[in-house]
């Protein structure tokens, strides 16, 4: 057996396909949710335990994931963390992980149906990857990956902060599953000769990239677009940052439609929509919510660093040039 290698935390649990991606998105659903009631009780500590149980949620699925990908993975050429560690103790690791997922929840008042949710949501990861079940290798693997990826996370953050099932939570759950379908369509886009050669499910190999290309610009984007504005409803201030991502990804889509970035939305979702929100709960529920644009800048390694990042990176080289600095 190989010994298992110093992996980083983060690394080891994937967070690079996670954590800027998901993150920032669920965040912008709290704000959203603040503005829409501000007057919260305990809304630190709900926070707190949200984070720390949707950390470990994460870490769980990823985890899940790998420790029933291994063969696929290996026949594929990718890179697979769970391999390096004994099936003990990967059985250990997700238990942690999955008492980790539930147990901050104990602590709060009225979670009966967020523990609920989140043993859904571990059922479908199992489900969605175990073998002799494995959905992964079906059509419903497409509205399964929607679900546990963006459908149910988005209701329990949901839930969490507004304890309510009212409008406009069935049009919010509806754009989280079809926005869910949409990335779960590039993905497949993107990994379909790796799970050709592991022969596991793939849309894009059983139909073609160009059909899938289709489907996304002629009928889910649309949707995905109408869906957005109503899932953002709850409050003036929501609604009118929706609107305004709208316009700047209808701008974008009808002046380059040919040449558009299918995944364009993702970036309004992760940082145009978190910012603009975290704004207004600035505005007009404590200034202490400004705090978030510098960390967001941070953490999230935002696209709006990447520009100054490249400008100080070639002044930081020709500072080294001119002062004859070698460089390890």
């Amino acid at each position: 057996m190989v010994q298992p290698r110093a992996y980083h935390i983060f690394s080891l649990f994937r967070s690079n396909a996670w954590w800027q991606a998901k993150t920032p998105l669920l965040l912008a659903i709290i704000f959203a949710e603040h503005l829409a009631k501000p007057q919260q009780k305990h809304f630190i500590v709900t926070l707190l335990i949200w984070f720390c149980s949707y950390l470990m949620l994460s870490c769980f699925g990823y985890w899940i994931n790998d420790c029933f990908d291994i063969v696929q993975d290996q026949k594929a050429g990718k890179k697979n963390a769970a391999a390096a560690f004994h099936p003990l103790m990967r059985f250990f690791i997700a238990t942690i992980l999955a008492a980790g997922s539930l147990a901050p929840w104990y602590f709060h008042a009225g979670s009966e149906l967020l523990l609920v949710m989140l043993s859904i949501q571990m059922l479908l990861l199992l489900l969605y990857s175990i073998p002799g079940i494995r959905l992964k290798n079906s059509i419903l693997s497409i509205v399964i990956d929607a679900c546990y990826s963006y459908t149910i996370p988005i209701l329990i953050t949901h839930f969490a902060f507004n304890h309510t099932f009212s409008f406009p939570t069935p049009a919010l759950l509806a754009w989280a599953t079809v926005a869910g379908m949409r990335n779960i369509f590039i993905h497949h886009i993107q990994d379909r000769d790796a799970d050709y050669l592991s022969n596991s499910y793939n849309t894009a190999n059983k139909y073609t990239a160009k059909a899938i290309y289709k489907l996304i610009f002629n009928m889910l984007l649309p949707v995905e677009c109408l869906l957005f504005l109503l899932a953002f409803s709850s409050s003036i201030a929501a609604f009118a940052v929706a609107l305004l991502l709208i316009l700047i990804f209808s701008i974008q889509f009808f002046r380059k439609r040919l040449g558009i970035n299918i995944t364009a939305p993702n970036a309004l979702y992760q940082n145009l929509l978190p910012l603009c929100l975290a704004g207004c709960c600035a505005v007009q529920i404590s200034p202490w919510y400004f705090i978030y644009i510098p960390l967001h800048l941070t953490l999230f390694n935002s696209a709006f660093l990447d520009r100054p990042r490249q400008h100080l990176r070639r002044y930081y080289n020709i500072f080294v040039y001119r002062m004859g600095i070698k460089k390890d």
